[in-house]
């Protein structure tokens, strides 16, 4: 199945996307999710999805062209110099997904990376993570040389290199 690339307003794709979807006719917008900043001076992290082709949705060419170009926030398909609209094959819209990551970055955060934790009680403390579920890491602290289980939010820590952690456990 090949597909259309609709022009539409930037920053808009997933609200043309929804204008788009009606029974039997679907739209694409690929989407990247990561973890951003509520405030710089703040640790609070909130999850933000970008398009990642901004200005752009993809329809499938067997949809009604005319109608989809009827709807509110679409400017155009994406033509080729001869004014005829540009099919974009299959295997370059899976590529698109592929590119598009699922599960949102957690600033290089994984099992067995060292972490500081940055609010709370043990803020400065530093640990490895031994399971991250969701949004939430599971890791043991050292208090008092006993390991002590700790489940927090990711954005309450902050990636420590494994230099550093050895450097740190020496003193």
């Amino acid at each position: 199945m090949s597909w259309y690339a609709l022009q539409v307003i930037s920053g808009r794709e997933e609200a043309c996307q929804r204008a788009l979807r009606q029974p039997g006719r679907k739209a694409y917008v690929p989407t990247q999710t990561f973890l951003r900043r509520v405030h710089r001076r703040d640790r609070r992290m909130v999850e933000v999805r970008r398009a990642l082709m901004p200005g752009y949705v993809f329809l499938p060419a067997k949809s009604d062209l005319g109608a989809a170009l009827d709807k509110p926030g679409v400017y155009d398909v994406l033509r080729l110099s001869d004014g005829y609209p540009a099919v974009i094959p299959r295997d370059q819209i899976k590529r698109l997904a592929k590119a598009a990551p699922a599960e949102p970055e957690y600033r290089g955060i994984k099992k067995g990376s060292y972490v500081e934790v940055m609010v709370g009680a043990f803020r400065g403390f530093k640990a490895e993570v031994l399971v991250i579920r969701k949004k939430h890491a599971e890791m043991s602290v050292s208090i008092f040389g006993k390991g002590t289980p700790l489940k927090l939010p990711l954005d309450a820590l902050e990636l420590v290199s494994e230099r550093n952690m050895r450097l740190a456990s020496r003193y």
